[in-house]
Formats: C-alpha cells, structure tokens, sequence
C-alpha cells in the first residue's frame, strides 16, 4: 500500500493527502474513548457531565469556555478500548471501575476528514466511591470540570446546549 504524504504534523495530530487528493487529520495514537457515567440514587439516574474546551468553534468566547461532554481521551499504544476507558474514567472521574460497570458500548467515526474510530460507553458507577480527579496536568484539563446531572437536566442539555457529540451517542446507549 503506498504511503500517504504527510502535509502537516505536530505532537498530537498529522495531516495527510491520499494518492487521490483527500486530505485527512490523524490524532498521534488515532483512535479514542468516550465514557458516560450514571448513577442510580433514590430509583433516580444522574449522569457525570465533563465540561471541557472543545475546538475553536464560532460560539466560543474565549479559551477556556467549557462544553458538556462525556469523558474523552485517547487510547495510548498497546492499550485496548475497554482499558483506556477505564484509566480516564478514573483519571478524568476519580472512579474506579471495572469492564463489570459497562452498560453498553458503541464504535463510531468521529468525521468524515479524519480517520479516528471513537468507542463510546455507557458505564453503571452507582455506589462506586469517588475521588478527585488526578487528570492530566494539561492546562486544557486544568480548566475542565465535572457535574452531576438529572435525567431531565442532560435532556435539556443535549436538546438545547452546544456538545460533543459522542454525548448524544453515549446518552442513546440507554435501553430501557
């Protein structure tokens, strides 16, 4: 297979061009997880948002302006899915879990211009202890932040909040 030229590269992301001519992003380790927690109190679901800056997208303000999202990141070299979303769930949610807690999981293509497959989860931590985050030491991270929400409070902010989209897919993993 012949290779394809690199345009554009930097420590976390390449651009490349194809024989013909499709231009395409490539994270430094290509694929990634995305992992919606829930939690069960008083026969009622809540549900772990992130908020964290995304892209440089028209509404934003400034920088630091957070989105809702699930937990993200990428999945490191010899990692497997399911163990990347375990990792930062803990490092991202301070929970420990366990391949047990998955509820259900999904793989889709983040966009048509790059080549990454994104693993979305649907995770139970319902009394599962909590800790603080230990994060990345990012200053991306440093400015994210998490908060439990109702059923009906991430309703509101899938129908009306601008979000990853990997929220809504995470969320639609709900069965029942």
């Amino acid at each position: 297979m012949k290779q394809n030229k690199i345009l554009y590269e930097t420590k976390h992301l390449s651009m490349f061009e194809t024989e013909k001519g499709f231009v395409y992003a490539q994270r430094r380790t290509i694929n990634s997880i995305a992992a919606l927690c829930f939690k069960v109190v008083d026969n009622k679901r809540y549900f772990l948002i992130r908020y964290q800056p995304l892209p440089e997208i028209e509404e934003k303000q400034k920088w630091d302006d957070c989105y809702a999202c699930p937990i993200t990141g990428s999945i490191e070299e010899n990692e497997t899915p399911d163990e990347s979303m375990i990792r930062e769930v803990y490092e991202e949610g301070g929970i420990k879990i366990t391949q047990e807690n998955i509820v259900s999981k999904h793989c889709c293509i983040a966009t048509t211009q790059m080549n990454e497959k994104v693993f979305c989860y649907l995770i139970n931590t319902t009394d599962l202890d909590e800790e603080i985050p230990t994060n990345d030491g990012t200053i991306f991270e440093s400015v994210s932040y998490n908060k439990w929400v109702s059923e009906n409070e991430i309703l509101t902010i899938l129908k009306n909040d601008i979000t990853l989209s990997t929220l809504s897919i995470c969320f639609n993993l709900i069965k029942d």
